[in-house]
């Protein structure tokens, strides 16, 4: 399990019409057990039963058996329960032989009458495996799912290392210059009757720059909108298939346990540097931290790829989403938090009825995020000149700053036009007016009518002195920069920057200009905060060169205006 597979490891079996193995007679049976522990086998295999194997086995054995019960039946009384007692008499106290090394050959024998039940059941029943990865937690692989939010599935999930087959969560990971990898984990499960098969269909995984009105197979395929250089998805990798188990029911409890088997699949993934998407959206940086993660698997039954990305979400377990979330620049807090997503057209038609739902769902004290903070929702790229002519619920329009506030835990903006092949932005911003350490949710959905075209989910914390947000709005799976060991804000500023160190003390500060050349020097300040007078500095563009003293060097860009 340590390398993502089974559970479950198929065992060898024993074909009764065959001699047994040494191993299972005499001194070599008894192991390490005292002499005379294990019962007396004569070696007079291989063994014949009244019926034969020919009865059971093959396409000409289908007609000889009404249900799979009067299979079952006959092949345990014929061949189970007769070999039994070949092996240890007609009426053996089985209790005193399970403790000792001989009695495995018992497991061999019943993985030789699972074969033959398996063939049975997909020769003659047509009974197959059904793959499949959530879309919520309580998805059981049916379709469709009907899960409220198809973008926050539980089996994709990304870690920082090559560790998740055993931490199957995500971690705070970064993209920098220096490490633009990351590893996305996906998990399947079976809900047929039999084990999948191996090395035979794939399963891909791919990432996309996130909208709540994501299409197939754009942007996903390497999709570039018009006007920007780089690619707004691509395909992170594919991998073959392994078997996944049936269902185990342990009938050794009370009561019986069901024991579900699956399979982990790693990939890795050269992360998209946000900073490069940024160039796609100059006038809104908070763009650039938004992405999805799409799972497709392709299992050798049907998979319909036709329609809405929701509706093929809903409608195939095989084919899952998540939210991802990447940071690469400065840790802002104190100041209000600004999370935008697209709203997305990759039609080639005009779409004139586009709504959008935001939903804020309670936390498990069961007060939601508009009980704590401030939330103010607008839209950019143009679409701000369509404010008055939208059809509003729970939403207050300040005409002056263009932006709603949210006074309902649902609210609705109806009747959003968008031409063919166009990414439009909605950013909500979070002002905090309490702090309880409380994660908090909002699902944004998309709708062309009342059809659901997709969604994103956002995820803050309110903890910190005086009502700071711990992190930026942000998503389920959080990808960090390392340097978010340094806070350093407001940014941009004209007096005051906090500089604060979560981990070493800091020793010494240099403020130097865009040529190199110090202009503000701080030494020994060995303390884990400290705060930079800028206001002697002019308008510009600065770098803050920070010494710790764990000898580290960090620097922080920032503005003067």
């Amino acid at each position: 399990m340590s390398n993502g597979k089974s559970k479950f490891v198929p065992l060898p079996y024993w074909n009764p019409s065959e001699s047994i193995n040494s191993i299972f007679f005499g001194t070599q049976a008894q192991l390490i057990e005292p002499a005379g522990t294990f019962p007396t086998i004569f070696n007079d295999f291989p063994f014949d039963p009244h019926t034969p194997l020919s009865y059971f086995y093959g396409v000409d054995a289908c007609m000889n058996h009404t249900n799979f019960e009067v299979f079952i039946a006959k092949l345990e009384g014929d061949y189970h329960d007769k070999i039994l007692v070949k092996l240890f008499g007609s009426n053996p106290d089985l209790s005193t032989y399970q403790t000792m090394p001989g009695y495995s050959v018992i497991w061999l024998l019943k993985a030789f009458i699972d074969e033959i039940a398996y063939c049975h059941q997909k020769d003659c029943l047509d009974w197959t495996y059904d793959l499949y990865v959530r879309d919520d937690v309580n998805d059981i692989g049916s379709e469709p799912s009907n899960a409220p939010q198809l973008w926050v599935s539980p089996d994709i999930w990304v870690r920082n290392s090559a560790d998740g087959y055993i931490n199957q969560s995500s971690e705070s990971i970064y993209e920098s210059a220096q490490d633009t990898t990351a590893y996305v984990y996906v998990k399947v499960w079976n809900t047929g009757p039999l084990p999948s098969l191996t090395d035979v269909n794939n399963i891909k995984a791919y990432w996309a720059k996130a909208s709540a009105g994501l299409s197939l197979p754009e942007p996903w395929d390497g999709y570039i909108m018009p006007g920007c250089t780089h690619k707004l998805g691509e395909q992170v990798g594919e991998l073959k298939l392994r078997s996944v188990n049936e269902d185990f029911i342990d009938f050794t409890q009370m009561p019986n346990v069901i024991i579900k088997d699956y399979n982990i699949y790693e990939f890795e993934w050269n992360i998209p540097d946000p900073d490069k998407i940024t160039a796609c959206f100059p006038n809104q940086p908070q763009e650039k931290h938004n992405f999805c993660i799409l799972a497709v698997m392709d299992d050798g039954n049907s998979l319909n790829l036709t329609g809405s990305l929701s509706s093929i979400i809903s409608n195939n377990n095989n084919v899952a989403m998540r939210n991802v979330t990447i940071f690469s620049d400065e840790f802002f807090i104190n100041q209000p938090q600004i999370g935008c997503v697209f709203i997305s057209n990759y039609t080639e038609q005009v779409i004139n009825d586009i709504n959008l739902e935001i939903n804020f769902p309670p936390a498990t004290n069961n007060n939601t995020l508009l009980n704590k903070a401030e939330v103010k929702v607008y839209l950019k790229d143009g679409l701000e000149g369509q404010l008055n002519a939208l059809q509003t619920a729970g939403l207050i329009l300040n005409n002056q700053e263009e932006k709603y506030l949210v006074n309902n835990n649902t609210a609705t903006i109806n009747g959003i036009y968008l031409a063919a092949k166009t990414n439009k932005r909605i950013c909500i911003q979070i002002s905090p007016t309490n702090v309880d350490n409380q994660d908090y949710a909002i699902d944004l959905v998309q709708k062309r009518g009342n059809t659901i075209m997709g969604g994103e989910r956002f995820e803050i914390v309110l903890k910190g002195p005086g009502g700071l947000l711990e992190r930026p709005l942000e998503s389920p799976i959080d990808i960090k920069n390392e340097n978010r060991k340094i806070l350093f804000y407001p940014n941009p500023s004209s007096g005051i920057i906090n500089v604060i160190s979560v981990a070493s003390q800091i020793s010494n500060i240099w403020i130097k200009d865009s040529q190199g050349s110090i202009l503000l020097n701080y030494q020994d300040i060995d303390n884990n905060e400290f705060q930079i007078d800028v206001s002697s500095l002019i308008k510009g563009h600065y770098v803050a060169e920070i010494l710790l003293s764990s000898g580290e060097i960090i620097h922080k860009s920032f503005q003067i205006f």
